[in-house]
């Protein structure tokens, strides 16, 4: 492994594209528009301003998932997005960023010994709650204007071959990737790390896991830079569990630092994807805390105002100050630091590099 978390690093840039926010407030407004001519009383949500700020600009271009222009191309005449699929696809994100976190938390309960989690997750998953409140004036169905989308969205979809076992942690490949990282975690470079799944172990180790992961993960296309669904055959194939349980898909990270990770208060920004080789590729990426910003869950923002008091300039500021501030981690995050070893070194601008084997499962990985 090649590794570099004090040496060469660079300081973190802002968490959103600056030269875009005029762009992005204006789809934002368009997609609100667009929107209400099918769906009455449709406001903008805190979720759906998260993901107008960061999701790929390319997602927003005539003939693309959140597309609300018709265009002709050779001459053929390309309409729209439905204002309703614009609509489940805003919705289906934060179910998907909260069936991330989940499962990463879940991390820390598999039994060292046997590779097998000590407690399962509950049938009826959180992520799978209709956690966020339904919009003002918005019908609780879709169903009297649409009833075929609402018949086929909500209905599970995805299904495992019920003859598969359920998937054991895979610890030849935990030892791949320790041998890797030469035994020691990516960013603090300590002995004695946890072997952490960047693609969460229990997306897909058993069967209602893996239909979870695919039911949620069809709702959501346009979050990703890449398309998700060409990875299916290793984030969850309904001919095999546990896809991906690799050393490609892992990293050693100190276990306090983990459950950072779990919790959403620090991320890894991928910078770069350099080949080394046949069958071998490095993965630079960026170790970033996240903003405390206020809470908005669930909550209609005025995305027309421009002066400071609106509420899309309050949300810049707040980005903008923390920005100006160093990227600081998190106040509930420093009670943690009594646990890391030298807590320090633990600023955004950390750059680590990790190799990784396995050419094509590589390639599947770097798409995600």
């Amino acid at each position: 492994m090649d590794i570099s978390p004090h040496g060469a690093f660079t300081a973190p840039d802002h968490l959103l594209c600056t030269d875009e926010l005029e762009k992005r407030q204006k789809i934002a407004i368009q997609l609100e528009n667009y929107i209400q001519r099918e769906v009455s009383g449709f406001r903008i949500r805190a979720e759906d301003v998260s993901t107008i700020l960061t999701a790929p600009v390319e997602h927003f271009e005539p003939g693309r998932v959140f597309s609300v222009y018709r265009f002709e191309h050779n001459g053929i005449t390309y309409h729209p997005t439905s204002a309703y699929y614009i609509k489940r696809y805003l919705d289906g994100i934060a179910p998907l960023c909260k069936h991330y976190l989940v499962h990463q938390g879940e991390e820390n309960t598999i039994d060292p010994t046997t590779g097998q989690r000590v407690a399962q997750i509950s049938k009826l998953s959180p992520e799978l709650q209709d956690h966020v409140p339904t919009r003002s004036g918005t019908p609780a169905s879709d169903s009297e204007s649409d009833p075929y989308m609402s018949s086929t969205w909500d209905t599970p979809i995805f299904r495992t071959n019920l003859k598969l076992d359920d998937h054991v942690r895979d610890r030849e490949e935990e030892a791949k990737c320790l041998e890797r990282d030469g035994k020691a975690c990516v960013v603090l470079v300590t002995a004695n790390p946890m072997v952490s799944h960047i693609i969460p172990y229990t997306w897909n180790d058993t069967k209602e896991h893996n239909n979870t992961t695919g039911d949620i993960k069809m709702r959501a296309p346009g979050l990703f830079r890449a398309n998700i669904n060409g990875a299916t055959s290793y984030v969850c194939n309904p001919h095999e569990l546990g896809g991906t349980d690799k050393a490609w898909n892992m990293m050693c990270l100190h276990p306090e630092l983990h459950k950072l990770w779990a919790k959403g208060y620090c991320a890894f920004k991928h910078i770069y994807t350099e080949r080394c080789g046949e069958n071998k590729s490095k993965v630079t990426f960026q170790f970033r805390w996240m903003p405390q910003i206020k809470k908005r869950l669930g909550q209609e923002i005025d995305i027309h105002g421009t002066g400071p008091g609106s509420d899309w300039q309050q949300w810049i500021e707040e980005l903008n100050v923390f920005h100006r501030q160093g990227s600081p981690p998190l106040l509930p995050v420093k009670k943690h630091f009594d646990i890391l070893p030298s807590p320090g070194s633990l600023c955004s601008r950390d750059i680590s590099s990790i190799s990784t084997c396995l050419q094509t499962k590589q390639n599947a990985s770097r798409r995600l």
